[in-house]
């Protein structure tokens, strides 16, 4: 062992040390400046997380190339022929591949989900059976953490199909069930009334892209009236746009005196 580590040259492993050091830090600073200035010319928040989400994932490949390439200066520096190794990675990886076929189909997965820009960090997303906002995206898996708090990892060769609720705009869907021996048109009304109060709200309003559009009777039964309406709002503010009309209007019908349940007779022999 001492014999060994007296052929080595120090004062080149020294250098390979130093030059890797450089290297980490000049490509985290171009990744860094590259990313400030996309950033500025980038203004939608669509455009941004996009951005995000890239630079995470081209850190991520510099990083394990700039590693492995560390280790091969450093083993040649040390005697060790790297040439061999490699062969027997060739040879070897021959027969691994056959048994990793799933991590090459979560690779080249993850490769289209970021070049098509399916997937964002931030998002809130359906795949493979899960939802929940995307915390991470690598080239072998997505993490989501579901309303719960559970997080939830999926391997990309897994994800066939993407459900994505924060691209563009949403839809919020409103329903207002009343009984069915209440005045229609009062109703419907105040729901107007109050989507246009709301539309006009300093913290509602710039949540919502269009008009409220009410489409009228949307379920019809022996004792209750379903009414239907929906606003086009910004990506991922459907909910809180949703909860904060059906507030609203359930206060104003019960102002108005329109019965929210139809009442119920018991008859007792």
């Amino acid at each position: 062992m001492t014999q060994f580590l007296g052929n080595v040259s120090w004062p080149r492993v020294a250098v390979v040390v130093g030059l890797a050091i450089v290297a980490f830090a000049a490509v985290r600073l171009l990744l860094t400046g590259l990313h400030r200035l996309f950033a500025r010319r980038f203004q939608s928040a669509e455009d941004r997380k996009r951005l995000e989400t890239l630079d995470r994932a081209l850190r991520y490949i510099t990083n394990i190339a700039l590693t492995v390439a560390f280790f091969i200066l450093l083993m040649s520096e040390f005697g060790i022929s790297v040439a061999p190794i490699l062969g027997a990675a060739g040879i070897v990886g021959i027969a691994v591949g056959f048994a990793a076929q799933s991590l090459v189909k979560d690779f080249f997965r993850g490769v289209f989900l970021l070049l098509e820009n399916q997937i964002r960090l931030g998002d809130v997303v359906e795949i493979a059976g899960k939802s929940g906002k995307v915390e991470e995206v690598t080239l072998r898996y997505v993490r989501l953490r579901d309303d719960k708090g559970s997080v939830h990892f999926v391997s990309n060769g897994e994800i066939t199909t993407v459900t994505n609720m924060s691209i563009g705009f949403s839809y919020s869907v409103v329903d207002v069930r009343v009984p069915s021996s209440a005045d229609l048109d009062r109703v419907m009304e105040i729901m107007r009334q109050t989507a246009a109060e709301l539309e006009a709200d300093e913290e509602y309003g710039p949540r919502i892209i269009e008009p409220f559009d009410l489409a009228g009777v949307a379920d019809w039964q022996e004792f209750s009236v379903v009414l239907r309406g929906r606003f086009k709002t910004g990506a991922g503010q459907a909910g809180s746009v949703k909860s904060r009309f059906l507030e609203r209007v359930r206060a104003k019908l019960m102002e108005a005196d329109v019965p929210l349940h139809e009442p119920v007779t018991r008859l007792r022999a």
